[in-house]
């Protein structure tokens, strides 16, 4: 028999992989955005939501900066995919374009938790350049 699974194990172990880490990291960013840009929010709403960004100010802001966390939150889920996997190929790739893309986020804004995604990422390419993921520790 076996015993059931407790979602504080499926959450420990999916803790323990970057692209869970990436994912998080979205999920936070939609939640900041959602309070930075409310009133952005509710007024593109109000506007009926169709052709309701212009290319600049307030609104196309909100737009981009949200629109991100999805697209984050995707790259953390196949992350965490090829994790799961083993597939170290996917893995260095992903690790790649995040590392990539937040590189160019935290030059632009150094203040900004892109820091936090360009580790991630370089980390899930190292990880992915030896065989056992950089896990066991060499004597």
């Amino acid at each position: 028999m076996t015993s059931p699974v407790r979602p504080a194990d499926v959450l420990r172990a999916r803790a323990g992989t970057l692209g869970w880490w990436v994912e998080l990291v979205a999920v936070g960013h939609l939640v900041v955005g959602s309070v930075l840009f409310r009133d952005v929010v509710l007024d593109v709403a109000r506007a009926g939501g169709w052709g309701a960004v212009p290319l600049r100010g307030d609104r196309a802001t909100g737009f981009w900066f949200l629109l991100a966390s999805p697209a984050w939150w995707a790259l953390g889920r196949e992350l965490r995919a090829a994790e799961e996997r083993g597939d170290r190929a996917t893995q260095r790739r992903t690790g790649r374009a995040v590392a990539g893309l937040s590189a160019a986020g935290a030059v632009m804004l150094p203040g900004s938790p892109f820091w936090v995604l360009l580790a991630l990422g370089l980390t899930a390419v190292r990880r992915a350049a030896v065989p056992d993921g950089g896990l066991t520790r060499r004597r």
